[in-house]
């Protein structure tokens, strides 16, 4: 089961602005957004790779968002964070914050 709120944000928890629906399976989405004093990137939802082994999400899609938006927003200076999920500590992924001097 699935649960949307639509309202101003106080409003979150209030049952009239919750809208619940079944869906056939879970709905899944991987988004991304980096956040710093005094910025953030836009939201990247990632798609799935259907080229992957069973059409999960990979290190090839990841490094689509870092050249999207990291490239764009890093500045020298600010620490970047993410956890060790599998995409994100890939070879190619290491190399490329390597090749970036991140």
């Amino acid at each position: 089961m699935i649960q949307w709120v639509f309202g101003p944000r106080a409003n979150k928890w209030n049952p009239e602005l919750v809208t619940i629906y079944k869906a056939g399976k879970d709905i899944r989405v991987m988004v991304w957004e980096a956040f710093w004093a005094g910025g953030r990137t836009n939201l990247y939802i990632i798609d799935r790779d259907f080229k992957s082994t069973k059409y999960r999400y990979s290190a090839n899609l990841y490094l689509e968002v870092l050249d999207n938006q990291v490239v764009k927003y890093y500045k020298e200076g600010l620490i970047f964070i993410q956890d060790n999920a599998l995409i994100y500590t890939a070879s190619s992924v290491k190399e490329w914050f390597a090749n970036y001097d991140i």
